[in-house]
């Protein structure tokens, strides 16, 4: 979901946010793409093989409908797709030299997968959605607590209410 967040009317227009609220993956990697040496605190090694001539036609199949899948939530062609998660670099090259490989064979094969892929900065991302035009609906209210489990709460991560973070912390402390 994309829209411009209006978070105060005191300020006015020029504090709208472009927003977009990421799908099911967050802003994690889906599974078969987490090349990272340290896969999950809890879990053994990466269990991911790395890409090779024998498994990369499968991933780009599997990558490429990701893409396209996520595309649905968004209302211009450019598609963001993180790549990566907390924890994810610690052995960088590899995470790099798998999803370049995956990257070419696509690219090579645009016809195929109809998707073209690249590497991009956040302000890349954000400048190639600017110069689209597009319109996208607005959001004035407030956003309250975010969870990314049945358990996990991440109450005063992502809000704008300063004095209920603040009253958060000073309860926690006491």
């Amino acid at each position: 979901m994309e829209f411009v967040w209006h978070g105060t009317d005191n300020l006015g227009a020029e504090t709208n946010i472009f927003t977009h609220i990421m799908d099911d993956y967050m802003y994690c990697v889906p599974e078969p793409f987490d090349y990272s040496a340290y896969w999950d605190i809890y879990s053994p090694p990466n269990p991911n093989p790395n890409v090779s001539i024998y498994n990369i036609e499968e991933l780009a199949l599997i990558l490429a409908n990701n893409i396209i899948d996520r595309s649905e939530y968004y209302k211009t062609n450019n598609v963001l797709w993180p790549f990566g998660c907390d924890f994810n670099y610690q052995n960088a090259w590899r995470m790099f030299n798998n999803m370049d490989m995956l990257m070419d064979y696509i690219n090579s094969n645009q016809e195929k997968y109809g998707v073209h892929l690249q590497y991009s900065l956040l302000s890349d991302y954000f400048k190639a959605v600017y110069e689209t035009n597009t319109t996208f609906p607005e959001y004035s209210h407030d956003f309250f607590t975010y969870n990314d489990n049945d358990i996990s709460n991440w109450s005063g991560y992502f809000t704008s209410r300063n004095r209920l973070k603040g009253e958060t912390r000073k309860a926690d402390s006491e």
